[in-house]
């Protein structure tokens, strides 16, 4: 059975928090949770939430290499309109910053 969480002010309160906080593991721990997968759930419905946050994370450069490859999976979850949404500069800013390379798409395709 797979689940669906709907409490999405609850999810949002929590972004604000952890995002808020600028603790670079705490974000990281953030991302890992809602992104990851299994038998039973998809990666978190509401990760769309995290974008205007991950466009603001320019203070935290350079990122953890675990940060770092949270951040470019949360991305490709995302999608861009919820980027777009949140301001087209920001988040080519952002994609800028993180400096993609082949390595950080190793065995994801394109």
């Amino acid at each position: 059975m797979e689940a669906e969480l709907s409490h999405t002010e609850y999810h949002q309160g929590l972004a604000d928090i952890v995002f808020g906080d600028q603790d670079p593991e705490a974000i990281a721990d953030l991302l890992s949770a809602w992104t990851s997968t299994g038998t039973f759930h998809k990666p978190y419905t509401s990760l769309y939430i995290c974008a205007k946050h991950l466009t603001g994370l320019h203070h935290l450069y350079p990122f953890s290499p675990r940060l770092h490859q949270l951040v470019i999976y949360a991305i490709e979850l995302i999608g861009y309109q919820s980027f777009e949404q949140v301001g087209v500069e920001e988040f080519v800013e952002l994609l800028d910053n993180l400096q993609i390379c082949v390595e950080d798409i190793n065995g994801r395709s394109l």
